[in-house]
């Protein structure tokens, strides 16, 4: 029985895009500690997660990430680096020898209608946490707090696509005397 509602479990969420959540079967979040105040965040989806979804719930971690450190904001300080199939692990530990990703026994798990042969976006970058009171100057340097609540509505609200977040205008990614870019 154990058996079948571990398979049904799967199946159902193989179906969507990854969540906002911790790295699991399915993608999501992880960081790793460089320094004191230097920290590489990666944000991975799965073969349903369009590159708008990782790059909203990357920027979403990281001010999450930031406040939940007691610091004001954070600045990007490595290339950006987006992978449309690398384990995310090797974004966590840039050079690292390239590995398939294999769990239990040493195998690898087949999920059936994942979408194995699809892109799974991932992101990852290295950001330096800011004390404050900080100026908001994306798209390098973001005060935490503002970049939270600018992307409340899209991260909590409704969406679109295989569980994707919709599409929005990325405001969040202009300084406030910088013109947004014509469409």
């Amino acid at each position: 029985m154990n058996k079948l509602l571990v398979i049904l479990l799967v199946a159902v969420m193989s179906g969507c895009a990854t969540n906002y959540q911790r790295t699991g079967m399915t993608g999501g979040f992880d960081e790793k500690q460089i320094t004191e105040d230097v920290w590489q965040i990666v944000f991975s989806g799965n073969g349903f997660t369009n590159y708008e979804t990782v790059q909203t719930y990357w920027l979403w971690h990281c001010a999450e990430f930031t406040l939940d450190k007691g610091y004001a904001g954070f600045e990007i300080i490595s290339k950006i680096n987006l992978s449309m199939s690398v384990d995310p692990q090797e974004l966590l530990n840039p050079g690292a020898p390239a590995t398939m990703k294999t769990h239990g026994g040493g195998g690898v798990i087949f999920v059936p209608g994942s979408s194995a042969s699809g892109p799974k976006p991932a992101l990852g970058a290295q950001i330096r946490l800011l004390k404050g009171p900080l100026t908001n100057t994306p798209p390098h340097k973001f005060n935490a707090q503002q970049l939270r609540e600018a992307l409340l509505p899209v991260v909590s609200g409704k969406k679109c696509d295989a569980g994707n977040v919709c599409p929005h205008a990325h405001k969040y990614l202009y300084s406030d005397d910088a013109a947004e870019p014509s469409a």
